[in-house]
């Protein structure tokens, strides 16, 4: 059987425009999907970003070598035609065992098709750096087995995964619910944001100020708490070792 020769793309698939949602964050930082791509530090291999939230058409799941789902500004429930579409997509790549990855919403979406419950949080918006604890069994999972037993990811989200999906391993938790997920042998969620570091997630919030203190955040205090999460953004750089391991294995 001949070697691959071509290592095929990885498929961002982007939830929303930065630039328009947040033009003061897209402005210092760039779009969603560059945020992405430079934390999975995957220069050395091609990458595809698709503008799920534009309607761009998706590529055959046999063309890509792994899927990353953003975040977005909508909620899973929505009507909203893409999220639909996206969802059926997910389940196709989960099911054909290429690797996936659900961010945020992603982590969401994910939870939702396979059968789990997704509801707004209970005490408000979980915006800021937060403390994120391992499960027992995240140990030797691949994003979070190397991670400390507790440690800081940056967060920005008004809904969390309340029931997980049958069958789904539980990796992490905090005190509002469930923040990463390991749905079959290749699949993961977070619903922290591993592609944001406190500077990107201090210019969101400041950005949303007031319509978070309208929904019971205290911003100030948030905005001071801030604080780097290197032990998060190394769980979307272990996504990216994924997939190096999977092409040498298939190149070998």
């Amino acid at each position: 059987m001949p070697r691959e020769t071509t290592p095929k793309p990885l498929l961002v698939l982007q939830g929303e425009m930065m630039h328009q949602s947040l033009p003061s964050v897209g402005a210092v930082y760039g779009d969603t999907g560059e945020v992405i791509l430079r934390g999975l530090a995957i220069d050395d291999r091609p990458a595809t970003v698709v503008m799920v939230c534009e309607d761009e058409p998706l590529p055959p799941l046999e063309e890509v070598s792994g899927v990353v789902m953003s975040g977005a500004a909508v909620m899973v429930a929505d009507p909203i035609p893409w999220i639909g579409r996206t969802a059926d997509y997910l389940r196709a790549a989960v099911e054909a065992g290429v690797p996936t990855l659900g961010l945020c919403f992603g982590h969401q979406l994910l939870a939702k098709t396979f059968g789990g419950h997704v509801a707004p949080l209970e005490a408000g918006p979980e915006y800021g750096t937060v403390t994120i604890e391992r499960t027992a069994e995240s140990a030797g999972d691949a994003m979070l087995g190397q991670a400390p037993a507790r440690f800081l990811a940056q967060s920005a989200h008004h809904q969390i995964v309340v029931t997980p999906p049958p069958g789904a391993v539980v990796l992490a938790r905090n005190a509002n619910g469930v923040q990463a997920l390991r749905f079959g042998d290749a699949a993961w969620g977070v619903q922290f944001h591993p592609e944001f570091d406190d500077g990107l997630n201090r210019l969101i919030i400041e950005a949303i100020a007031d319509k978070l203190a309208g929904l019971g955040v205290d911003t100030p205090a948030t905005l001071a708490a801030l604080t780097p999460s290197p032990d998060a953004a190394a769980v979307l750089r272990r996504f990216g070792a994924v997939l190096r391991a999977r092409a040498a294995a298939k190149a070998a």
